[in-house]
């Protein structure tokens, strides 16, 4: 297996990253605070502007965003075609949201670095090579890569690959499989699926 390629599952269009791992289900310890990270405010910025929308709604950042569109959507008892308008709404923003978070340039260390930090690697990778040696020993939820920085909470990975799908299909945590606004990160990370 290349060290240059990521695997990631597709389910029913939708995509959340993948790697193999032999290590158990864990919850990283957590890591000292990056030199620059995002404040609380701009890191939340475009899932707190889709749920501003609804101003009746109760948002709680420290919730899950796929949590909360459910409680949003039960809430508001949408018909089919106004869910899956909202729903592609808030994708939209989890796409925009992890640009904010990790960049746009799958070049760039600093992305790469956030995107390690996030998983609670320790010691980071020195290279983007060696990211995605990490990356490839490694089963993890690209909605949690962008939710840990709203919420603080730590960021799974999972022994197999079917235990991260399962966990993508019961929390409903996807990622488009396409989608135009995605930076050069996250499509570099996207495009590896549909080579896969």
């Amino acid at each position: 297996m290349s060290c240059h390629v990521l695997h990631m599952t597709a389910q029913k269009g939708v995509l959340a990253l993948y790697t193999p791992s032999r290590s158990t289900h864990s919850h990283p310890p957590p890591l000292p605070p990056l030199a620059n990270p995002p404040t609380m405010a701009s890191s939340q910025c475009f899932i707190k502007k889709f749920f501003s929308r609804f101003p009746e709604f109760q948002y709680n950042r420290s919730e899950d965003t796929m949590a909360q569109f459910k409680r949003l959507a039960l809430e508001k008892d949408w018909p089919r075609k106004e869910y899956k308008k909202e729903k592609k709404a808030l994708k939209t923003a989890l796409v925009l949201q992890f640009n904010h978070i990790y960049g746009e340039s799958e070049k760039e260390m600093k992305g790469w670095r956030a995107l390690c930090r996030a998983m609670g690697a320790d010691p980071i990778p020195k290279t983007p090579i060696e990211c995605m040696r990490l990356f490839q020993r490694t089963n993890v939820n690209l909605v949690d890569l962008v939710d840990t920085w709203r919420t603080g909470n730590n960021v799974p990975t999972y022994p197999t690959v079917n235990e991260l799908s399962s966990y993508t299909r019961n929390t409903e945590k996807y990622f488009p499989r396409k989608h135009a606004k995605a930076g050069g990160l996250l499509k570099f990370l996207l495009r590896k699926i549909l080579k896969s």
